[in-house]
């Protein structure tokens, strides 16, 4: 047997002595080394592995036999170590490096275990020697690829999944990417049983394939019980694989601090969880996809998509008019503190029941930068940084039900570029138990806040900033490819027909800026609005087309049910309000600047005035008064009367005291009268002469 150096595979068969090794390498460097490769952790002493057994009974008088001596030696590399055999069970050799030109890299300390005769090769934690002795890797904690032949920079397909299989039956069952290695390849699955994935090494993808990391479950052909944690790594799909990081059948577990780039094909995700999933945290990610430029260049290109159990495209509306819901397998998903940027998609949600997206920063989607469609339900958006979306900041369409979106500051002034420009949150076919509030609205959409087919919702305590191009908050019952002409803050949309009336909403406390309509309520297709709820809005500027503008096809898809509570702020330039059914939409007006405003007093004309805003009405020319339109039952008016205008009694129309017609007199405004109207009939109630 050589002595005195490190052998290499041309030199001889056996490994050398630890005294020569040590001689050679230096004494500092051989302990760094045996440090390194797990000794301290191993159950052997340092002391020990270099200088072998308890004195072996000797008392360390044994200076001739240096073999008997020193016990464990060393191998410069894997090969060598399968060409050394072992004296006996126990026996330890330390491989200095995977490969004789790699030291330190791969190496470690080896045991033999000559009772076992079946563990084939894996190359990594169990080599067999060509006498057929197994020799185990003592220290596994982690795993890392250089351990199974893995060069930085060189393509390390099967040396990566190989140390991912073996990484399963090890007591730690973890696999570290080397920190500032690059590791090619082709596709990596994680089998069940490991329970963690980390480093900060980069996986890159060499080939075009699906994913590029991924999770063994049911889809795959495997089981639905893996646990594992994927932290701070850096996945390049460098412009081949379609997915970076994909979890199925994957519960109880995170993925965070991780990087993936390189995402440029389209129906591509960056982080996918796919079906079998609950309780899974992804946080802290950072997501880099293409610029979708120009807009519809990729299809879909998400940062994160949540894909569960969904009957289809639409949950089932399409096809049956209402949501259809199937057996759920993936719950409890939180996103939170993530870094996405460009593609079409920054979240994209399907089917989940039950989830959080919080504290993410989303920028440059094409499309939507939080997408929750179809059939997503108890879920909280809340806290999001969410900017310069195309679409929509927050989109909740077909059949999503008890979804919050809350405490988001979302702006966009590249949206207005775009046909698809809709809303900074839309809600809309089916949705059910939505609270929308709190949220900063800045930007050139064209609705702060828009619904349609939308019931039990809240939207309350919003900021808009700017104001929509429309309507800062839009509510419609239906979607059509061509709106009715009065419905001038309505959008034609393409018609998917589904069950549901808008109704059973509250929209309070919002404060409103822009120019454009506050509040559109509108009713057509054949679906009605009704027990909406408008109380303690704040309107600022003046120079605003409409304070609220409501659009009915009819009547009876507004049945007197919108009731105005109070709206605040800067008293309007112009009309202000609207309704296309006069005060037959409203069950109850008070308190509403410029509407139903005890302060103020509005000036009208002709034979028929309209006393759609009040209560205070001057009639300000010489008509002779038949009735007062666009009123409501309930109503009450404060009418004066300028010189020459008369009231004319009509028991049909306005019945006035004694039956006799009232005159202004000559001095001007003098008589005033007040009204009420019940069964349809304007009463005197009073007047001041």
């Amino acid at each position: 047997m050589l002595r005195g150096k490190v052998l290499h595979m041309s030199e001889a068969k056996a490994p050398i002595s630890r005294r020569k090794a040590l001689a050679a390498l230096g004494m500092a460097g051989a302990a760094i080394s045996l440090l390194a490769s797990g000794v301290s952790g191993s159950g052997i002493s340092v002391s020990k592995a270099v200088y072998g057994g308890e004195n072996n009974g000797n008392n360390g008088n044994n200076k001739n036999n240096e073999e008997e001596c020193c016990g464990p030696v060393m191998a410069a590399s894997i090969e060598q170590l399968r060409n050394t055999a072992a004296a006996g069970s126990g026996d330890v050799v330390w491989v200095v490096g995977y490969y004789a030109d790699t030291p330190g890299s791969g190496g470690g300390a080896f045991l033999a275990d000559l009772t076992d005769t079946t563990t084939a090769d894996n190359g990594g934690t169990a080599i067999v020697a060509a006498d057929g002795t197994r020799w185990k890797r003592i220290d596994t904690s982690p795993l890392a690829p250089e351990m199974f032949g893995a060069r930085n920079g060189e393509y390390s397909q099967a040396a990566c999944q190989a140390g991912l299989l073996a990484a399963a039956g090890t007591a730690s069952r973890s696999f570290r990417f080397t920190d500032g290695f690059v590791y090619r390849v082709a596709s990596l699955y994680i089998p069940s049983g490991v329970a963690k994935v980390y480093g900060r090494g980069e996986i890159r993808a060499e080939s075009v394939v699906d994913q590029l990391l991924y999770t063994k479950g049911p889809i795959f052909g495997g089981t639905a019980d893996i646990r594992c944690d994927i932290e701070e790594l850096y996945v390049n799909c460098n412009g081949k694989a379609r997915q970076g990081i994909l979890l199925n059948g994957v519960s109880d577990s995170t993925v965070s601090g991780c990087t993936v780039t390189g995402l440029s094909v389209s129906g591509g995700n960056g982080i996918r969880v796919a079906t079998n999933c609950s309780n899974i945290d992804l946080s802290g990610n950072t997501i880099r996809m293409s610029k979708d430029n120009p807009v519809g260049t990729y299809v879909t290109l998400n940062g994160i998509l949540i894909t569960a159990e969904i009957a289809s495209d639409y949950g089932g509306v399409d096809t049956a008019g209402a949501p259809v819901y199937p057996a759920v397998t993936t719950t409890d998903i939180r996103c939170s503190g993530n870094r996405i940027y460009d593609g079409t998609h920054g979240i994209h949600v399907r089917g989940l029941v039950r989830g959080e997206m919080s504290g993410n920063t989303i920028n440059g989607s094409s499309h939507r930068n939080i997408n929750l469609s179809p059939a997503c339900r108890r879920i909280a958006v809340y806290g999001n940084q969410l900017h310069n979306a195309r679409s929509s900041g927050v989109n909740v369409a077909w059949g999503c039900e008890r979804v919050i979106v809350e405490g988001n500051v979302i702006s966009s002034y590249v949206s207005s570029a775009e046909n698809t420009d809709d809303a900074a949150i839309q809600v809309y076919k089916d949705g059910t138990g939505i609270t929308i509030a709190n949220n900063n609205i800045s930007g050139d959409w064209k609705y702060g806040v828009f619904l349609s087919q939308v019931k039990h919702f809240t939207v309350t305590g919003n900021n808009f900033i700017d104001g929509g191009s429309l309507a800062n908050i839009g509510i419609e019952t239906d979607f059509a490819p061509t709106v009715p002409a009065a419905a001038i803050y309505s959008k034609a949309r393409s018609a998917v027909a589904a069950a549901t009336d808008t109704y059973n909403g509250t929209i309070s406390g919002n404060v409103h800026g822009g120019t454009s309509a506050a509040i559109s309520l509108a009713a057509f297709g054949g679906k009605s609005l009704r027990e909406i709820g408008i109380g303690t809005e704040t309107v600022r500027g003046s120079a605003r087309s409409h304070v609220l503008y409501v659009y009915a096809d009819a009547a009876s898809l507004i049945p007197g049910s919108i009731d105005v509570s109070g709206i605040g702020g800067s008293y309007p330039s112009g009309a202000g309000y609207y309704s296309s059914i006069g005060r037959a939409a409203f069950g109850r007006i008070a308190d509403a600047v410029g509407f139903e405003d005890p302060t103020r007093e509005i000036v009208v004309t002709g034979s028929t005035p309209s006393v759609f805003r009040g209560p205070n009405i001057a009639v300000g020319d010489a008509s002779t008064i038949t009735d007062f339109v666009d009123g409501a039952n309930g109503q009450r008016l404060s009418v004066r009367l300028f010189a020459g205008a008369t009231i004319v009694n009509d028991d049909g129309k306005i019945r006035l005291k004694g039956a006799a017609n009232i005159t202004g007199d000559s001095t001007a405004g003098r008589k005033i009268v007040t009204f009420m109207r019940r069964a349809n009939i304007w009463f005197e109630e009073s007047r001041n002469f």
